[in-house]
């Protein structure tokens, strides 16, 4: 039976299509919409990086110097044309997920990844379908822009390991590419660190060197906001305000010792563990044909793991995305080479895996779309506690609140930066919480249950006195508390105060 491949592009494009375009109007704000949203709100407003959100975290109230440089930046080019809209901001990353599909096809068909019709749509399927994909590739933040880098990089990587496709050139331009990455994010240096080890692998000492060069080249322009030797002081102690239990262990060991806790990431929730388990099954039962011909894609995709589990000090989830387009390559092409052979046994014991893939992706989807976020909550919270007076209160809230109220208060701290106190100062909660934000000058505190149970709120009852707060609204999913001395006339019970339902949509408030 032929197989109509225009037809399965088609109908796999429009599904997927229709999943984003249910998802976007109005997709709940992220909290680093936000934290890296307020990055470049403020190079825009005062031509410095920097985040009220995190008062009280190693001076970035002031001055930031660790942010994703590049992406910043260009969140801060789109503020300046379109405000700091929310949608405008998550829009980024959708950008570069279309430039990183257009990449993708280029590098299948000059690699000639595959040759059933069936496996090129069945790739973008399982890439676009990822819940991981799904999310941040509507999300501000850089790891799809991470991920596009990363493409470019390896494309001129294998272009490099071909002689006759001018080696010296494509490596000097991978390391370009690489370097950028860097740029955007500190973990780019996994696509630095791969690219080079993999020259030297292939004893392509030259094309290593050039690569080298070509990356720090373009990894220079992280510094291009430092101003002194100082700086260097400022942004380590950003990096390390919260204290390592490593404590002064040589860095060789500590990148060790952070490796053995990799698998936390690959089964953190049955979203990453399906994506292991087709990964593993992919491995055992292919991985000879894989090895004789695809050494390049399977020994970079390695030392990307590799480079991973030593650089990336953080164990979330979200940074699979650099990852996820070489893993779904190399289980495509072992089931395109299935197809093939037409060797039904193996396509039933991989497809049951890929299904299960498939419908947890489409489960975690769907809560995607249906969490939608309404502003006129936000404002409704601002008008009932603060009133016309907001402009002058400071507020302590989730960072999402800043959307969009950030002009409406004199400044918005996040409750996210006196959570990242709690690793310093255990016991800040309840009272000691109430009695340190009075000392740094709030005058209204919006907690949702998720910070209610953080700060061990819930024991204390409505209109009580402590620390010179009243709490002046308790509910669920609300508490609010304010400065005694900017008390309004009583209160009347609000309603919808942080999400409602309607029809098969949920919306949300900043709050929650």
């Amino acid at each position: 039976m032929k197989i109509n491949g225009k037809f399965l592009y088609i109908l796999t494009f429009g599904l997927l299509l229709l999943m984003y375009l249910m998802s976007i109007p109005n997709r709940k704000p992220h909290v680093d919409d936000a934290w890296l949203g307020e990055h470049s709100y403020w190079l825009w407003h005062d031509g410095v990086v920097k985040s009220k959100l995190m008062s009280g975290i190693a001076g970035s109230e002031d001055r930031l110097l660790l942010h994703h440089k590049l992406f910043t930046l260009q969140g801060s080019a789109v503020i300046s044309v379109f405000g700091f809209r929310l949608p405008w901001l998550k829009a980024v990353s959708l950008l570069y997920l279309v430039l990183s599909i257009l990449v993708l096809k280029q590098i299948v068909k000059r690699m000639k990844l595959f040759n059933h019709p069936l496996s090129l749509p069945l790739f973008f399927l399982l890439l676009l379908l990822n819940p991981l994909v799904f999310e941040f590739s509507y999300v501000f933040r850089p790891e799809i822009m991470l991920m596009f880098l990363g493409l470019l990089s390896f494309f001129f990587v294998w272009l490099a390991t071909k002689a006759e496709e001018r080696p010296k050139l494509n490596s000097f331009i991978s390391g370009l590419f690489a370097g950028l990455a860097l740029v955007t994010h500190l973990n780019g240096i996994i696509f630095i660190a791969s690219g080079f080890l993999l020259f030297a692998l292939k004893r392509k000492f030259i094309p290593a060197v050039l690569f080298g060069i070509g990356a720090t080249i373009t990894s220079l322009g992280y510094f291009y906001d430092f101003r002194s030797i100082s700086d260097f002081s400022l942004w380590y102690r950003q990096l390390t305000f919260i204290p390592s239990a490593d404590g002064d262990i040589h860095l060789i060991i500590r990148l060790f010792y952070n490796s053995l806790g990799e698998h936390f990431r690959y089964f953190h929730s049955p979203v990453e563990i399906s994506l292991s388990l087709l990964l593993l099954v992919t491995a055992f039962f292919g991985w000879t044909k894989l090895k004789e011909e695809r050494s390049v894609l399977l020994v970079y995709t390695f030392l990307l793991m590799l480079t991973m589990s030593a650089f990336a000090l953080n164990k979330t989830s979200k940074y699979l995305i650099l990852l996820l387009p070489y893993f779904l390559m190399i289980v495509t092409v072992y089931i395109d080479k299935l197809l093939s052979l037409y060797d039904l046994r193996a396509l039933r014991r991989i497809g049951m895996v890929a299904s299960v893939y498939i419908v947890v992706s489409l489960i975690y989807n769907t809560i995607t779309i249906q969490d939608k976020y309404d502003p006129v909550l936000n404002e409704h919270i601002r008008t009932t506690f603060a009133g016309e007076k907001s402009s002058e209160m400071h507020v302590l809230a989730p960072m999402e609140f800043i959307f969009d109220e950030i002009d409406n208060f004199e400044k918005i701290t996040s409750l996210m930066s006196y959570n990242e106190r709690l690793k310093l100062i255990p016991d800040l909660k309840a009272t000691k919480f109430l009695k340190m934000a009075r000392s740094e000058g709030i005058d209204l505190i919006l907690l949702n249950d998720d910070y209610i149970n953080t700060f061990e709120m819930r024991h204390f009852t409505k209109d009580s006195h402590v620390a010179g707060f009243v709490l002046v609204y308790k509910a669920e999913d609300l508490m609010v508390w304010k400065n005694s001395g900017r008390l309004n006339p009583a209160l009347t019970q609000i309603r919808q105060t942080t999400q409602y339902e309607s029809g098969l949509f949920q919306y949300h408030s900043g709050l929650n």
